[in-house]
């Protein structure tokens, strides 16, 4: 086994520092050489087992310590608890684990920065079997289930100017120190944050989380074989109307929103995905642009009353097709055929479905969630197509007169009340028609859609942007836009206008946290809208 694991590259990057230490080794060694040995060697067994099963990377080998670098701050913590899970049985290794989330530099098989310093500091002050943390890595954890902490309070660590916040571990195998017996430690009244201070601090960590997944990542080729990320590509149009263009990529949004209802998908956007209509790329350069592990590529065929999908996902990686499908079916049953693609993408993807969502992918309670009438569907499809790339007032007229049509002819076809009052409330106010006339039919209209179906989550959104836009109602605003992320937890939209909101309303840790997301679901890192979007979270 070499002392020294040697990196294959030399870059500066964000990542999640892990270092540990055997407490009392050089005692050990004194009184025992072959059991000091013997532990050393159990030690390093374990952190090569942990640290590749969670993705992670050994730099170095100090005698009776590692450092290590993850992708992610979860996968450094969930790699901490699982090594002292297992030394905590005998032969019984006395380890201690600091971990921290900063900036390394490699070069030339050494490694430094101020990241690795302060991951040191922070196992220094540990215990046998503890498990201690920094402010960084507790922000990005905390939600997680299964993990707990203890705040141990702030610590002045050698060379660092400034105090910092430490936090245990906690488990019934972990040891949690007691804080008076820590050095370094400062009473709590001694340090007093602003509220800019705060600010900043949530700012540094939601980019810290967004660049450490993007960046070390893609230069390193350590993605999660987990990752269910996915892009659904424009299907081709194999109808001899090209007009038919509205139908084909009415389909697909609505397969895209079903997937985003799975939680444990991670689906990007309709509006990334369609620049690459009629592209020329192949598959794994598209991945790669999109940061995604699958991709959902097909052709929609309309002929009458019978529609043909071909659908095919591809494994970016290997650029292999791991499921495919051909749907010959009667135009009626085009939404049986939108939920089985949702369904049987999550079965081979492997993700976690819960029963509420795939009740809510087949239609939600009695499937009202689906049109009675194919021909009110069409209607709304038409009327989305012309809505997405309107360009003046009488754009959204002929979409308005649409959406009347859809409902008139099936009044329980509740996205239709939803696209109507959407179009009222963000076309209308955009184009400057007074508030006025538009704000109390577009409730009305997001009213009556929810009392048809009571799981469709753009009525939620719809209803809670209008009331935190435009009449002040924060409580009732927030209680609907949770709603609508409860039903769409993956959903751009939902998860950028939440964040927007809960940033109004002071919760800045939530809102980081959801912004990123909806960043990384809505844009790739080649659209002028990426930079522009990150720009307005600095301001």
């Amino acid at each position: 086994m070499s002392d020294v694991a040697k990196p294959e590259y030399s870059d500066r990057k964000l990542a999640a520092i892990m270092f540990t230490d055997i407490v009392g080794y050089t005692a050990m060694m004194q009184r025992d050489e072959g059991n000091a040995l013997a532990i050393i060697e159990r030690h390093r067994f374990v952190i090569e087992k942990y640290t590749q099963i969670f993705n992670g990377k050994i730099l170095h080998y100090y005698g009776d310590g590692s450092l290590a670098i993850f992708p992610s701050a979860f996968e450094a913590v969930e790699c901490a608890l699982d090594i002292q899970k297992e030394l905590v049985n005998e032969p019984k290794v006395p380890l201690r684990i600091g971990i921290h989330l900063g900036d390394v530099k490699i070069k030339d098989g050494a490694v430094f920065g101020d990241g690795v310093n302060m991951a040191a500091r922070i196992e220094s002050i540990g215990t046998a079997g503890s498990v201690l943390i920094t402010d960084m890595i507790y922000h990005l954890v905390r939600n997680h289930v299964g993990i707990k902490t203890v705040p141990l309070g702030d610590f002045k660590l050698k060379n660092v100017d400034y105090p910092v916040p430490v936090y245990a571990l906690k488990s019934d195998f972990l040891v949690v120190p007691k804080t008076r017996e820590l050095q370094g430690r400062i009473k709590s009244d001694q340090r007093k944050y602003t509220w800019y201070a705060l600010f900043i601090a949530i700012v540094v960590l939601m980019l810290a989380a967004y660049f450490i997944n993007k960046n070390f990542l893609a230069s390193n080729s350590l993605k999660d074989p987990e990752d269910k990320s996915i892009a659904v590509l424009p299907f081709n149009n194999l109808s001899n109307d090209p007009q038919q263009d509205y139908f084909s990529n009415g389909i697909i949004e609505d397969v895209i929103n079903h997937l985003v209802k799975i939680a444990d998908l991670k689906v990007k956007s309709r509006t990334t995905t369609e620049q690459y209509k009629n592209h020329n790329k192949t598959v794994p350069e598209i991945g790669r642009e999109l940061d995604v592990s699958y991709i959902l590529e097909g052709s929609i065929r309309k002929a009458g009353n019978k529609v043909r999908i071909v659908a095919q996902l591809i494994d970016v990686k290997n650029d292999i097709h791991i499921w495919s499908e051909t749907f010959d079916r009667e135009i009626t049953e085009i939404f049986e055929i939108q939920s089985d693609v949702a369904i049987e993408i999550a079965k081979v993807l492997e993700a976690r479905l819960t029963a509420d969502e795939r009740r809510h992918i087949r239609g939600g309670p009695d499937k009202r969630g689906r049109p009675a009438n194919i021909t009110a569907y069409d209607f709304v499809l038409r009327a989305r197509g012309i809505w997405r790339s309107w360009n003046d007032e009488e754009d959204l007229r002929r979409a308005l007169h649409l959406t009347d049509q859809a409902i008139a002819i099936d009044s329980s076809f509740a996205r239709a009340f939803v696209l109507k009052g959407t179009i009222l409330h963000y076309g209308l106010r955009h184009y400057g028609v007074p508030t006025r006339v538009w704000i109390n039919e577009a409730l009305d209209l997001a009213d009556k859609a929810i009392k048809i179906d009571s799981t469709l989550a753009e009525a939620y959104l719809l209803r809670g942007s209008i009331l935190s836009n435009e009449q002040g109602q924060k409580e009732e605003a927030k209680i609907n836009l949770k709603k609508a992320y409860s039903l769409q937890p993956g959903d751009p939209e939902v998860l950028q206008t939440l964040g927007g909101f809960l940033i109004r309303d002071g919760q800045y840790e939530k809102a980081s946290s959801l912004i990123v997301k909806s960043i990384e679901r809505q844009y790739s890192q080649n659209e002028p809208a990426y930079f522009f979007r990150w720009g307005s979270i600095y301001q």
